[in-house]
């Protein structure tokens, strides 16, 4: 991953992460919900809480890049 210089390709790779963010919080969400129907609820419980933790390390390189994009 390069890292963004121009506003455009700030304003492109926050898109991207917005969209990551969306899609593993969903996929966390159907985790934790589906929680009561699973057997194995030690490894969704463990599957959930990854989806959760990749969540924030985008959530703080989302905020990093929206900080850079107020300084531009």
């Amino acid at each position: 991953m390069t890292t963004p210089n121009t506003p455009e390709e700030i304003r492109n790779e926050l898109s991207e992460l917005e969209a990551q963010i969306a899609e593993l919080q969903n996929h966390a969400d159907d985790l934790r919900r589906d929680l009561a129907e699973t057997s194995d609820k030690s490894a969704t419980i463990e599957a959930a809480e990854q989806q959760e933790a990749l969540i924030s390390q985008l959530d703080v390189r989302r905020r990093g890049l929206m900080e850079r994009l107020e300084n531009v």
